[in-house]
């Protein structure tokens, strides 16, 4: 309880301890520009920030952890930073770390203090006044909880700036923004706005400069710039915030935020995060897919039928013509020219950094991965601790391309192997129950079948209702009927890895299913050929089934014409673990087509592989397709009236003038980019 000072009694009656309701902003009225933001923590341990200016007027803002008795705050390593750029380029290893002096703030009660410092050997002191008061810690009141907004924040990637926010009565904020300018000296940003739950709008961001540190201060030589805006969005423990500057300097951009201080008694409680669970099914193109009315004997599949009429169809999903490039493309967010990944058998690089270990680095422990099922993505013979090196926590399944049966094959759990002889598919929904029931947090599984994928065979009778031999010949002869019921036994064994969730846990899980290149040609179905599906850059080899279903998705029964490519689920899946991101490498969101039909993130579609050694690639501008197959002249379609591919338009007077060029030019610029 707070000793007010005068009356009359000893200094050592007097003291108190400071404590959580001292937390705020504070400054010296003849000192007006620059300050001090105090967070009072839990064991006596204090933070502050202290934003001022350097002797010849620019931006300067020190940082300190202290230790907090009875009535004074002690900081005695008080840290300046230089060195990383700001927005995109910033990188933490930039970040330079000086220690310049120390700091103590001795308080005479909740309002009033004397701050002492000895800066780079210029020693004084100011008097401090209390300018903000945190909502919930009122002054001469026991230190309850501020608002579980307030506190530290930082982006863990840039580690070397952040935010500090401070939540006010009547729903309001202030935001201080620690940070650098495009030099990589220091800048700060400062402003107030509004505060709904877990929004903080803030319209007017402002940067000063003129202040001149020490006794030369003068608050007449402060110049207060607009900067630009920021939008708040802050969880418990995680959140994120977009800006945008009218400073070309500064420009605009997002990032994602962990919580880096709380100040009095934690009392947070919001929603759980998304389960992700994302199901590649192996070589099932559209004609095998009973959500595209394409082919005339599509398998039956109630649970996917179920799953996507509860959903949002994609009609446009392009992926690469075989499984390793459109693996790699989900797993990096880059094309084929980027990974080195164009054929099955080419091996991801380690120093990629996978979706794994993309949404670890943005929200650390917030969420637990698994691939179970089929890599491909590293050396046969040697990669079973491949997906590890990648970044994936937990691997059970096989590193090949795929198993030469279904009912005798090696199964590599975290880097042993061991071999298995259940039906796979069975098998690898009995790893996913298995990890997912483990998990005490929220949980990314990357489900990858082997199904349909060759050899085709006679699934077990119970998980299909199709009257089959199984007999060698009979597959040889008819293998179809067969591709079919491999894709039925993965959809009732879907079915089952659901059941298994409770029904709060289904309803907190998002559901991701496509295919990972079309329909091979031995099993292809009009109107697709041997020479238009699997590996080729036709519809039939790169246009994939894909649906999205689950918690966040409100586009119910409907079906989307946007253009996507797989590489695009990287930042997808990142954006609902909660990463703040709109574009990563080549991947383009498509988050906000879950919730409204906005417009297309995307403008061109683009897919490639080499065969002979020639490079091959397809574009697409959503109309028109155009095809250079390495040797030989390049093929136009319009999509939108021949969507099969039928009629080469290349030189046709019904083209319009510039398409051609405009999609090759887009082409140069992808390649270029890389």
């Amino acid at each position: 309880m707070l000793l007010l000072f005068g009356s009359g009694l000893s200094l050592a009656q007097t003291q108190f301890q400071v404590d959580a309701t001292f937390s705020g902003s504070w400054f010296d009225p003849e000192h007006d520009g620059e300050g001090f933001v105090l967070q009072v923590l839990d064991n006596e341990q204090a933070v502050v920030y202290w934003f001022t200016y350097d002797p010849f007027g620019a931006q300067r803002w020190f940082v300190a952890n202290g230790t907090i008795d009875n009535e004074t705050a002690s900081f005695p390593e008080l840290l300046v930073t230089q060195g990383p750029q700001f927005g995109e380029q910033f990188d933490s290893q930039d970040v330079e770390f000086s220690n310049v002096g120390t700091l103590s703030i001795n308080f005479a009660d909740c309002a009033n203090a004397t701050a002492t410092y000895d800066v780079d050997g210029v020693a004084g002191n100011q008097s401090l006044t209390r300018l903000t008061t945190l909502a919930g810690l009122d002054c001469g009141s026991p230190p309850a909880g501020a608002s579980p907004l307030a506190g530290s924040w930082f982006d863990q990637t840039h580690n070397g700036e952040g935010l500090a926010v401070e939540v006010l009565a009547n729903q309001s904020a202030v935001v201080y923004w620690f940070s650098y300018d495009s030099n990589g000296q220091q800048a700060w940003f400062v402003g107030s706005g509004e505060q709904l739950d877990s929004q903080i709008r803030i319209s007017e961001l402002v940067i000063t400069s003129g202040g001149r540190f020490g006794e030369a201060f003068d608050p007449r030589d402060v110049q207060r710039s607009p900067w630009g805006s920021l939008d708040l969005e802050l969880g418990c423990d995680f959140g994120k915030f977009d800006y945008a500057s009218v400073l070309p300097s500064f420009g605009s951009g997002k990032q994602t935020l962990t919580r880096l201080t709380q100040i009095g008694e934690p009392g947070c409680e919001e929603s759980p995060a998304p389960n992700i669970l994302f199901i590649i099914a192996d070589d099932l193109g559209m004609d095998a897919s009973s959500q595209y009315s394409i082919s005339s004997m599509p398998p039956t599949t109630p649970t996917l039928d179920q799953l996507a009429n509860s959903g949002l169809v994609f009609d446009n999903a392009w992926a690469s013509p075989s499984c390793s490039p459109t693996r790699a493309g989900l797993v990096t967010g880059k094309y084929a020219s980027r990974t080195g990944v164009f054929q099955p058998g080419d091996v991801l690089s380690e120093d990629e950094t996978s979706l794994q270990s993309y949404i670890h680095q943005h929200l650390p422990n917030k969420y637990a991965d698994a691939v179970i099922g089929k890599w491909h993505l590293g050396p046969n013979s040697s990669g079973a601790d491949h997906p590890a090196a990648l970044g994936v926590s937990h691997f059970a399944g096989f590193i090949s391309g795929g198993v030469n049966n279904y009912e005798n094959w090696d199964l590599t759990v975290n880097g042993e192997l061991t071999r298995e002889t259940q039906y796979v598919t069975s098998k690898l929904v009995d790893l996913a129950i298995d990890w997912t029931s483990q998990q005490q947090s929220p949980w990314f599984l990357w489900l990858a079948f082997n199904a349909p994928h060759m050899p085709y065979h006679l699934p077990p009778t119970d998980l299909h209702s199709r009257q089959l031999s199984g007999a060698q010949a009979d597959i040889d002869a008819n293998p179809l009927p067969y591709y079919l019921a491999a894709i039925e036994a993965m959809d009732t064994e879907i079915a089952r890895l659901l059941s298994s969730f409770s029904a709060t846990e289904l309803a907190n899980t998002v559901i991701i299913f496509m295919g990972d290149n079309g329909t091979p040609g031995s099993v292809a179905q009009e109107p697709y050929s041997r020479t238009s599906a699997k590996g080729s850059l036709f519809q039939g080899g790169i246009n994939v089934p894909f649906f999205v279903v689950g918690s966040g998705v409100t586009r119910e029964g409907e079906r989307e014409s946007a253009l996507v490519n797989t590489t695009d689920l990287f930042s997808t899946i990142a954006g609902i673990a909660g990463v703040n991101v709109d574009k990563v490498n080549d991947s383009v969101s498509f988050l906000p087509l879950l919730t409204e039909p906005v417009a297309s993130q995307r403008s061109f579609q683009f897919s490639e592989t080499t065969r002979g050694g020639d490079d091959q690639w397809a574009i697409s501008n959503g109309q028109f397709k155009l095809i250079d197959p390495g040797r030989g002249a390049q093929l136009l379609f319009n999509l939108a009236t021949d969507p099969f591919e039928n009629s080469d338009l290349m030189g046709s007077p019904e083209v319009p003038t510039g398409v051609v060029e405009e999609l090759q030019s887009e082409v140069i610029r992808i390649i270029s980019d890389g």
